[in-house]
């Protein structure tokens, strides 16, 4: 099982939204210089239920897993 991040499009409009990446970076404590570094790694701090919640009431969207898409985990290399 991958893990869960956000959404691409998710991502494009938290730096798009002047208002938005500000609240997302206070919702993860963080400055707004270090929330692009977040963005960019897609990073597990942005699907804290606190930012997901500040990024969902934002964006007027019901649900979390409108925000959310699984990330495959890149397959292991076998030693034999």
């Amino acid at each position: 099982m991958g893990k869960l991040v956000l959404k691409k499009e998710i991502l494009d409009k938290v730096k798009k939204d002047p208002v938005l990446y500000g609240r997302v970076a206070e919702s993860v404590g963080v400055s707004a210089f270090s929330l692009p570094g977040l963005i960019y790694n897609n990073s597990q701090k942005l699907t804290q239920a606190y930012v997901l919640n500040t990024i969902r009431e934002h964006l007027n969207l019901p649900q979390d897993t409108e925000l959310l898409e699984e990330m495959q985990e890149p397959a292991k290399e076998k030693v034999a």
